[in-house]
C-alpha cells in the first residue's frame, strides 16, 4: 500500500480566491512582483482581504531568480510590518521569495507566521514543496533551501489567476509542467 501526506491545505477551482475573505489572520504581508501589481491582478486578492477585514501591506520587489539582496529587503519589510500571514502571489520566483523571506524573518523574530501561496503559473509546483532557490549574483551562485518549514500552510489555485497571464508565460508554464 502507498500513501502520502501533504502539509499544505489546497483550495482550488473557480472562485477559490474567495477563501481569502475568510482567513483567521488580521494582518497580511503580500509578496509579489511588479507585473502582478501593474496588471491589476493584485486587486483580485486585496478586495477579498478587505471583505474579510484583513489589513495588508505589499512587498512587490520580487524579480526572477530571487537575489539575496531582494530577500534581505523583504525580510526587513516583514520584520517592520509584523504580519500574522504572508501571502505569496505569482510564479515560482514570488513564492520562493516569500518562503525565504518568511523563513529568515521568523528565525530572527521567533514569531510563527503562516504562509499562503497563490500561484499564477502552473510550472514550478512551489506552492506545495519544501524547497526554495535564492541567488547570489556576485558569486554567480544559486543556493537551494530545503526545510519542511518552507512548506506553505495553504495554497489557493484559482483558474482566474491562470487565465489572466500573457500567452507566452502560459505556454512556458505548460512546458514546465
Amino acid at each position: 500500500m502507498k500513501s502520502f501526506d501533504i502539509k499544505t491545505k489546497i483550495y482550488f477551482g473557480d472562485n477559490a480566491l474567495d477563501r481569502l475573505a475568510d482567513l483567521p489572520y488580521k494582518k497580511a504581508l503580500i509578496i509579489t512582483d511588479p507585473f502582478v501589481v501593474k496588471s491589476g491582478m493584485l486587486q483580485m486578492i486585496t478586495y477579498r482581504l478587505n471583505d474579510g477585514y484583513t489589513e495588508f501591506d505589499v512587498f512587490s520587489d520580487v524579480v526572477p531568480d530571487p537575489p539575496i539582496e531582494k530577500i534581505s529587503l523583504g525580510v526587513k519589510a516583514m520584520l517592520d510590518y509584523d504580519p500574522d500571514v504572508v501571502i505569496a502571489i505569482g510564479g515560482g520566483s514570488a513564492i520562493d521569495s516569500a518562503k525565504s523571506i518568511r523563513e529568515f524573518a521568523t528565525r530572527a523574530s521567533q514569531k510563527e507566521v503562516a504562509l499562503i501561496a497563490v500561484p499564477t503559473t502552473s510550472g514550478t509546483g512551489s506552492e506545495v514543496t519544501s524547497f526554495a532557490v535564492i541567488s547570489d549574483k556576485s558569486k554567480n551562485m544559486k543556493y537551494p533551501l530545503a526545510d519542511y518549514q518552507l512548506l506553505p500552510n495553504m495554497a489557493i489555485i484559482d483558474t482566474d489567476n491562470m487565465m489572466t497571464q500573457p500567452k507566452g508565460l502560459t505556454s512556458a508554464s505548460g512546458i514546465d509542467v
